[in-house]
Order: C-alpha cells, then structure tokens, then sequence
C-alpha cells in the first residue's frame, strides 16, 4: 500500500471496498449533518481509542473518509489523546486514539475541538454522545455487518468477509518470510524485509501492520511521523542511481534527491536493512544510511535562483565513518576518553574508558551513576524505561536489562535484536515468520508481527 490517501484515490482498496463507502455517504446524507452555506470546506476527523481492532470495523472507518473527503476542500486527522496535539494530512495509516483515564469522554473532545473554532470536526467512537457529528461504530450482531450511526441516525453497513478486511487494510497477502527488523527513528513504528528486495512491512505497535511494495531494491528506510507529516522513507535503486522514495504525506522535496551509485541493492538486501537517518542543514538535505562498504551521505539540494543567489542543485553521496546523531553505539567520545560511547534517549549517553564501567551522563540528572559490565558481555545500547538509565547487554542467548542496581534477563534468544531506545522495546525475530516487540526490562510481549503461513 502507497499511503492512505494514494489507496482511496487509486482504488487500490478494490470493488469489494465500493459498496462499504457507498453505504456510510448514504448513511452521511441521511443524517443531514451538511450544510453548505455554514460548513468551512476543511473537514477534521478525530478519532478515539480503538477497543474494538477488528477489520471489518476499521474498514468501515476508512470508508468513512473516503465518503467524507468529497465533501470538504481537505482533510486532517487527529488521535484522542494524541502526544503532540496536532492534526495532520492523511499519512500512512489511520491514527488511533487514547483515552484519559478518570476523565469524561465528552471533556476530553471539548479539549480538541474548541482550539480549532470554524472547523468541521468529526468525532469516530464506538459510545454514543449527545452532540453533532459523532460517528459510532460498532461491530453489528451478525459476521460481515458493522452498525454505524451519525446523530442517532443508525444503518448496517455490510463489509466483506473479515479475511477479505484484513488483507484489504495490510496492503495485500503478508509476506512468507519476514527479515531484519528495525525501529529506525522514534515513532513506534517498526519496519521489517518482506519476500522481495522491493518490499517492506510495517508494523504500527499496537495497531496493525501494512505491506508496502517500493518502486525498486530497498537501500535504508525510515519512518517519520511529525506535526505536518507521516511518510514512509525509503532509499531505493533506481537503475544506476540510488533516489529517495517517499510514501505517505509529501516530506520537504526529499523524493527529487537523486544520486548515481554503482550499488547492487538486490544482493545487499539479502544481508542487511539499514535505518536512513535524516539531517537538514540549511539549506541542503542530508540522509544517512548504511550500504556497502559502511555507511554513506547523500546530499541533496534543489536549485536555488533569486535577486542575489544563484545556487546549482547539488547531488552527491560519499562514504562517512560515523553516524553521531543517532541513538546507539558509535566510537570515540572526548568526554569520556572511551573508545566506546552508547548514544541514549533524550541526550542521555553513557562511556566507559575502561570498557567495563560505563558513565552516564543526562543533563536532567545531576547525580553520578556507573553501571559495571563483564568482558564477555556485549552492550547493545542504553535506554530510560520509567526513566531508570539502563544499559542492554547481551551474554550469549541472554538479553540483560541492567541498571546501577539491577540485572535482570529480557529475553533469550540465539538471534540478533534490534533497540527502540526511546520507547524501552527490543524486537525478538523469533523465527522467519514471528518478530515480537518485547518490552524492557518486564520481557511482556507488546506487539507481535507474523509472516504469511
């Protein structure tokens, strides 16, 4: 799947999605909530926590855009809830909201829709509230129909078979395999190989997962979710070229960043998937990823022509020896002496000059911590949980959790893992068709991302 907004104007959801859409306009229209000469012509959909995760009914939430985006100039999307209390464009995928506990539902709305006065804000729930424009969606008594109602004015919306729902919102069948998964960037977001060099899933923590197939081999790919944006990014081969394809919302003009390689991407995708890391140094663009032979930069900028410029486009790609903005493991750091420093989650670091007791450092804490190792213990990386400094270590099959006062193993596990540092997860390739998000240090498994069987 493109993007969310790509599918409904492609027809990529397919005839069997046709009459889903057909019967929530019917439903909108009857419930007489339009009024062209009052409406704005934007539309903003807020959507609540989403108990009930089953197709048919988040199919059903998807028609309802589809129905809704004729009738305004845009659409934007928001979650209850949402932690940067902003609306976007459609992105990738449907965002899900979260409830306050303790808190009246018909506050928490009032909290998101009285900011925005003069826009037409919609409100998708499954509980019923005495005020214009809620959508309730249910599922119905009986397979194959979810109940809708608009302003008390209800219908049976008939879906498809729920096996046809799932594989109509995935994108497409699931891969057979699933291969070198990754968080790549801070959203909860986790990307994995599929089958193919050209194809990759995505697994949205706690929600669904989406196959998307690229345009090309995949080099590195990243997923970015900010106030005005939710793509997916991905460096492909082009032919002799490496370009940057992006999928979901439009971000700056990194799909015209195009560089020839002599890369053969296909062979590295049977090794490898790396994260692309993005800089923005004014006024060019810089993705970093990790290809043959190491890492690499590719710097990217359009031409720029005024009254007192005139600056070429610039396209180039070279090799680099460190990426030292990111989270993670990275050599050499001053501060310490070490040769080793782990890069952890809200500038927090940690090194060791004698490549045993590790220093933290976090300038929201001024008290001194060390964390001791083993020589025969490999640091994966240093992570916040309940903002408890925690080093990630690994000692054979075992995956350690170890803070200044404890030690604990997460998982055991013969096969690599990879960290979200700032979200205190490991993914677990349990076998070639399971990937697990486990969490640390409890090892509860959070998500789970299964391959076709």
């Amino acid at each position: 799947m493109r993007s969310l907004v790509a599918a409904l104007d492609e027809g990529l959801f397919g005839p069997v999605f046709e009459p889903v859409v057909h019967a929530v306009d019917r439903l909108l229209s009857r419930a007489d909530v339009f009024d062209p000469a009052e409406d704005p012509p934007g539309i903003r959909v807020l959507f609540d926590e989403v108990v009930d995760r089953h197709p048919a009914v988040r199919l059903v939430h998807v028609a309802l855009l589809a129905a809704l985006r004729p009738r305004g100039s845009q659409l934007e999307l928001c979650a209850l809830g949402d932690h940067d209390n902003q609306w976007r464009p459609p992105g990738l995928w449907l965002p899900m909201g979260k409830r306050k506990p303790g808190v009246p539902l018909a506050d928490q709305i009032d909290e998101r829709t009285e900011e925005w006065f003069g826009q037409e804000t919609w409100f998708v729930t499954d509980t019923a509230l005495p005020r214009r424009r809620v959508v309730v969606v249910e599922r119905g008594d009986r397979d194959g129909v979810v109940r809708v109602a608009v302003n008390g004015v209800a219908a049976e919306v008939p879906t498809p078979p729920a096996e046809v729902c799932e594989r109509l919102l995935s994108g497409g069948d699931m891969p057979t395999r699933l291969r070198f998964p990754m968080f790549p960037g801070v959203s909860g977001t986790l990307i994995a190989r599929g089958d193919e060099p050209d194809e990759l899933v995505l697994l949205h923590v706690g929600d669904r997962a989406v196959r998307h197939v690229l345009p090309g081999p995949v080099l590195a790919a990243l997923h970015v979710r900010v106030p005005w944006a939710e793509s997916l990014i991905a460096v492909i081969q082009d032919g002799d070229r490496l370009r940057v394809h992006v999928e979901g919302t439009p971000y700056y003009d990194l799909h015209e960043a195009v560089v020839p390689a002599d890369f053969d991407v296909a062979r590295f995708s049977t090794t490898d998937l790396s994260p692309a890391r993005l800089h923005h140094p004014s006024p060019e663009h810089e993705v970093n990823f990790r290809g043959p032979g190491g890492w690499w930069k590719m710097t990217y900028l359009a031409e720029l022509k005024g009254k007192d410029f005139d600056l070429p486009a610039i396209n180039t790609l070279k090799r680099i020896e460190v990426v030292t903005d990111a989270p993670g493991l990275r050599d050499v750091d001053s501060r310490y002496g070490a040769k080793r420093v782990a890069l952890g989650p809200d500038l927090s670091s940690a090194g060791a000059p004698d490549g045993l007791t590790w220093n933290i450092h976090d300038h929201a804490c001024d008290e001194e911590i060390t964390i001791t190792t083993r020589p025969h213990e490999e640091v994966l990386g240093l992570m916040k949980p309940d903002e408890i400094h925690t080093l990630v270590l690994r000692d054979g099959d075992r995956v350690i959790a170890r803070t200044r006062d404890t030690s604990r193993t997460v998982v055991e596990t013969d096969r690599p893992v990879a960290l979200h540092l700032a979200r205190s997860w490991l993914a677990v390739q349990r076998s070639p068709q399971l990937i697990e998000v486990v969490e640390v240090p409890s090892g509860r498994v959070v998500d789970q991302l299964r391959a076709r069987s």
